[in-house]
Order: C-alpha cells, then structure tokens, then sequence
C-alpha cells in the first residue's frame, strides 16, 4: 500500500494527460452556451472540472479571433468588389461612347484594378469581348496613326509651294481634328473652303476652321487652296476604312456595355484575381 498520494505517483512516474483537443473545447463551449454546467460538462467529458474551464475560455477567445479576423475579410472583400464594380462602370462609358482611348487606366493604382477585374472575367464571354474590343480599338488607333503619318507627310512635300509663314503648322492637326469628328458622325465630311476677305486679303475657312497663319493675297491664295485640296485628297482615301472601323467598334461597344450593365445589376464579380484578399 502507498501511504501517500504523492508516493503513488512516485512509484507511478509523472501522469500523461489526454490533450484537449480544439473540436471538444468548441463542444463544451456549446454546451455551456446550451445551458449545461460546468460540472455536468466535466463529468461527461471524464475530465476535471479545472481543465473543462480552461478549454471553454480558450474556446471563446479562438472563436473572438476567428469571428474577427472573418469580420477583417469580409470589409476587404466589400472594398475589393466596390473598386471593380467602379471599374465595371467606367468600361461600360467608353464602351458606350465607342471610345477608342486605352482600356487600361494610366494611373497605377487604378490600372491594378482593371488588371484584376480582367483576371475575374478572363474566361468568360464578357471577359473574351473586352479583349476583342481592346483590339479592335487598337486598330483604329493604327489607322489612325497611318493617315497622320501621310497627311504630315503630303503638308511637307507641298510646303515649299507657299511662301513661308503662309500656312500653320497646325493644318494636318487640322485636318485630322476634322476626320475624326467625320468618323465619329459630328460633321459631314465637305472639301469646300470659303474665301473669306479680311483687311484687303483673304484667308481660307474650311469647316468652321482658319487653318491658314496670315492673310493671303490675290496671289498666294490659289497656292494655298491647291495645297489644301491635296490634303482633302489624303485624307478621303482614309475616310471609308476609317469609318468602318469606328462603326464596327461602337457596335461591340453596344454589346460589350450590355454586358457590363449585367455585372452591375447583378452587383457581384465572380470568380479570382492576383489582387483578391482570400
């Protein structure tokens, strides 16, 4: 017989505890939350009613945590959809003006959004027509780039044929100003000019503009004007393709926004992005 509890134990060697595990510290914690007592808890549990107290506390305060951190999460996933759906509705304004200005924002920040946003739409129809516009945008935009090239290039060649000073330097900034508000349907596209007569010479007016620097004599003027037909004859072989391309763009840009407006009613961007926060 052991005349101690303690020589027991000495006899014995040190006592090995069951580890409490998490899922039975949340069961004890319910059951306390349930209206059973401590006491009862322990008992059932086959522990001691310290360990049984020790564990629901612990439970509570991983459930504080977890309950804190789910909170942290859902106000960054709120933040997260609330600046894509921002970006939703800016894409849907060029898409409905059939803008043919970058999709992608310059501004760092906003352009990492747009980035994410297309990594939630990647594989979807929505996500493939955003790259088909981006496309076609682009093309224009080469067009574009290709009748500047030759209209700059015909004013240079016909310069010399005017004495010097005659015409800006802004007439092929002009005239492109004046194809795309053709293209885009906000004028109608005439080579007329009109002879206007100020202080006993004359400048050229053409379309509500004065490409002309100074006032040309009897003289000069018909040089001017030669030049000036030149440059209508550049550009209206651009005028047709040009065009097509723009109405072809405002097109899918109907699409495009229609699809976007979903999005938007829906309130809710699906899927992952490199930026998500879970």
């Amino acid at each position: 017989m052991y005349n101690t509890v303690q020589q027991k134990r000495k006899r014995l060697g040190p006592s090995r505890r069951r580890p409490v595990t998490p899922p039975e510290r949340r069961q004890w914690l319910e059951k306390l939350e349930g209206g059973q007592g401590i006491t009862r808890i322990a008992i059932d549990a086959k522990r001691d009613v310290r360990v049984v107290k020790r564990g629901i506390e612990q439970a509570r305060q991983e459930g504080e945590a977890t309950q804190a951190r789910q909170g942290f999460l859902k106000d960054r996933l709120e933040q997260h959809q609330q600046a894509l759906l921002e970006e939703v509705q800016r894409l849907r304004g060029v898409a409905t003006q059939g803008q043919v200005s970058f999709l992608e924002p310059e501004e760092s920040l906003k352009r990492k959004v747009h980035l994410g946003l297309m990594d939630h739409v990647e594989r979807t129809p929505l996500g493939r027509m955003v790259t088909e516009y981006r496309e076609m945008a682009e093309g224009y935009r080469k067009a574009h780039s290709e009748v500047e090239n030759e209209v700059q290039a015909a004013f240079r060649k016909l310069l010399p044929s005017v004495p010097p000073g005659v015409m800006g330097d802004s007439w092929p900034t002009t005239v492109l100003w004046v194809v795309e508000d053709v293209v885009a349907g906000k004028a109608v596209w005439s080579r007329d000019y009109e002879k206007a007569p100020h202080e006993g010479a004359y400048h050229l007016h053409w379309m509500g503009r004065r490409p002309t620097s100074k006032p040309l004599d009897e003289e000069t003027f018909p040089r001017v004007a030669t030049v000036h037909e030149n440059l209508m004859d550049v550009a209206e072989l651009w005028l047709p393709r040009m065009t097509q391309k723009r109405q072809e763009l405002k097109a899918l840009g109907v699409r495009l926004a229609d699809g976007l407006e979903d999005l938007l009613v829906k309130g809710l961007v699906s899927g992952r992005c490199r930026y998500c926060p879970v």
